[in-house]
């Protein structure tokens, strides 16, 4: 009887300690370094007009990367089905020639007031012999 109250005991303690404490899925944990990207942030969030999302970013890349910012951001409602593709490029400040140890930035994509929103954003970093790109998908978020 003891040890039924033991194993017990253990059981319920397992069971508290794990809803109090969050944990990672497979899906939740994304690689954020690479030989050209040290480290990359993305999210997305509402926009300050109707139907405006803003793609916010900030990205540190290697001594090696002399480029980096967002090569594509696809759009996608929240059911999954596509919207566009915007290509980053220096015209359009989304890829940045390096001066300094960082490049951030946000764009702006005008949708459908009341639209609920998800984007998948590459990130870039480079020089004239080779690259590197991490894909993150973003949270959903509804146009105001």
């Amino acid at each position: 009887m003891n040890m039924r109250k033991k194993l017990l005991s253990f059981i319920v303690a397992v069971m508290v300690f794990a809803t109090c404490c969050p944990t990672a899925t497979a899906s939740d944990i994304q690689p954020r370094a690479s030989e050209y990207l040290s480290q990359y942030t993305v999210a997305l969030t509402e926009g300050d007009s109707a139907g405006e999302i803003k793609v916010i970013y900030s990205i540190i890349p290697s001594r090696k990367a002399t480029v980096a910012g967002l090569s594509k951001i696809e759009i996608y409602k929240a059911n999954g089905a596509y919207i566009t593709t915007i290509y980053g490029s220096k015209e359009n400040g989304l890829l940045t020639e390096l001066t300094v140890a960082y490049c951030s930035g946000t764009y702006v994509y005008s949708g459908i007031s009341g639209t609920s929103y998800y984007a998948k954003v590459t990130v870039y970093g480079g020089n004239a012999t080779a690259s590197d790109t991490r894909t993150i998908t973003t949270r959903t978020v509804v146009a105001p």
